[in-house]
């Protein structure tokens, strides 16, 4: 698969670096108004980075099957849809089910590439032991607890602790002190600050408030806003909501009986078509955001653009939403995506990842 760096790298040609290579052309299946497909050339230049370090982070979907439409619900089903994933640079995921359902899942996520080093997490029951190699298993407690939610957290964690797993929950942080007990913290990034970090506690981050809609933004997301998040606060996996949401999340038949186009509903980034799972922008915004979290990590691993990169990361606000339209402007509007569909990044991404390839390059001849 051709590098989503194309997307930033015709100024680094045109620059003069010279491990550019000439331009490539990309054909994509286009739908329009007919419902017939039609194929668009799309050229672009394209720099080779081909030996980025892999950096300790984690990105991942919450990916209950079970939202799977029941006429495409099938084993064979969940498994394009993790190929999916794996395809676009996740190397994590959430499994839901009974244990055997948990074990089955967890195979067909790493037959196709999907799980990595960074641990999977698992909302039902874990398998107690599986057929094939598979990271460390961490268990879910009470999904965004309350306040008053401590004693139903302290249970969980010690129901998976007795189970020899860690334990983690999506958490507020005004609710924070409830879930003192978790092993790892995943907190909403609308609020992540300081006081999320915890001596002998794993940070990571989470998002819901997104539908894939908005390429620019989920770019930000996965990319520089978690690599920033990372050097700052220790975070270590960015995990977003969802993959898909609901029955609705599914290509329909309009009544004139041509396909809709209006198919992006609540909060999925995919949605399920008769052959397979189909994509969204926000998902590619995504996957260029995790090209862009290795650049970044690369160019610091190496030291290149220290005072640069180290400016580059101040300027990120801690607070996800903070500097975007959807930070700004009070949700007054009827329909809630009206913001978050055109919320703007608080840092021009495209022109920031120019110069970190360019310096990258000019840094480390061999990438």
């Amino acid at each position: 698969m051709l590098s989503r760096l194309a997307l930033v790298s015709a100024v680094v040609f045109a620059a003069g670096v010279a491990m550019a290579t000439p331009a490539v052309s990309v054909f994509r299946e286009v739908g329009v108004e007919t419902g017939a497909p039609r194929i668009v050339e799309v050229p672009y230049w394209h720099v080779p980075l081909g030996s980025l370090p892999e950096p300790d982070f984690g990105w991942g979907m919450y990916f209950d099957w079970q939202r799977i439409p029941e006429e495409y619900r099938s084993e064979a089903y969940v498994r394009k849809c993790l190929k999916h994933m794996a395809d676009l640079g996740f190397n994590t995921c959430t499994f839901y089910g009974d244990a055997e359902t948990t074990k089955r899942h967890m195979a067909a996520a790493s037959e196709v590439g999907l799980l990595s080093e960074q641990p999977v997490l698992v909302l039902g029951e874990a398998p107690e032991a599986t057929d094939h190699w598979c990271p460390e298993i961490i268990g879910y407690g009470p999904d965004e607890p309350r306040p008053e939610d401590g004693p139903a957290v302290r249970a969980a964690v010690k129901r998976w602790n007795a189970l020899g797993k860690r334990c983690a929950a999506a958490v507020k942080r005004e609710s924070l002190k409830a879930a003192t007990a978790l092993d790892v913290w995943i907190v909403n990034a609308r609020g992540l600050n300081a006081d999320c970090e915890r001596d002998l506690r794993e940070l990571w981050m989470y998002e819901c408030r997104f539908r894939g809609t908005n390429y620019d933004l989920h770019r930000y997301w996965t990319g520089l806003y978690s690599f920033a998040m990372h050097k700052r606060h220790g975070v270590k996996a960015c995990w977003t909501w969802g993959y898909l949401h609901d029955a609705d999340s599914m290509f329909r038949i309009g009544r004139e009986g041509t396909w809709r186009f209006d198919v992006s509903g609540r909060y999925e980034h995919a949605i399920a078509g008769p052959d397979g799972p189909i994509g969204s922008v926000g998902l590619d915004g995504m996957a260029a955001g995790i090209e862009d979290f290795r650049v970044l990590h690369a160019l610091d691993e190496c030291g290149g653009g220290k005072g640069w990169l180290d400016a580059l990361v101040a300027r990120v606000p801690s607070a996800f939403w903070e500097g975007t339209v959807a930070g700004e402007v009070p949700l007054t509007r009827p329909n809630m995506w009206d913001l978050h569909d055109t919320a703007e990044p608080a840092i021009d991404v495209a022109a920031e990842m120019r110069t970190a390839v360019r310096l990258l390059l000019a840094e480390k001849a061999g990438y």
